[in-house]
């Protein structure tokens, strides 16, 4: 797995090593809420979710550059192992940020080097996202990418919330995100 690199981040593999520092972004319910996953207990948990579901391909710990802390996770799953159900030149894009790095861009930036590499790398045609009714934060980071909207997922039961919510599901294709990205660069 390549490590990528923006200009406050690394997106590297998770390392077992990377437990505490997980539980101690992902004990926080803030965060488990919106990523549709229960607060980890402790860090045997968080080493076990490392092993088990971080050590996937194309799975990534978000770094600060400037620090060396891990402050979440940026992933791409294809499809047999998407919520979404793609075709295998489709990817769904997840991520998450612990609490104390909401809003300062990061998921936006991480997000947009992993989507030039779902396009560029793995030769995606479409890269899917979702978020849960109610996530604003996801709803405009999506919408900064330049996804569209796809379809709703009405009614979900959600364990992490305990009740049902829509999944609202974006899209952008290959295309979009070339056309959108050379008038960027053209600017």
């Amino acid at each position: 797995m390549p490590v990528l690199m923006t200009k406050r981040l690394i997106l590297r593999a998770w390392r077992e090593t990377d437990a505490k520092s997980l539980y101690r972004l992902a004990q926080d319910p803030r965060v488990s809420v919106v990523a549709g996953w229960r607060p980890h207990k402790s860090p045997k948990e968080s080493l076990a979710v490392i092993r088990d579901v971080y050590s996937q391909p194309e799975i990534y710990a978000l770094v600060l550059r400037s620090t060396g802390e891990v402050i979440g996770s940026v992933g791409l799953m294809t499809y047999h192992n998407s919520n979404i159900g793609l075709s295998k030149t489709d990817c769904e894009l997840g991520y998450w940020l612990g609490v104390p790095y909401w809003e300062n861009g990061y998921c936006t930036e991480a997000a947009s080097v992993l989507i030039r590499h779902a396009f560029e790398d793995l030769s995606m045609q479409r890269v899917f996202c979702s978020y849960i009714e109610g996530n604003l934060s996801s709803q405009k980071v999506q919408e900064k990418l330049g996804f569209s909207p796809h379809h709703v997922n009405k009614n979900v039961y959600w364990d992490s919330l305990g009740a049902s919510r829509n999944e609202y599901v974006s899209c952008i294709s290959r295309q979009d995100w070339f056309l959108k990205n050379t008038k960027r660069e053209r600017m």
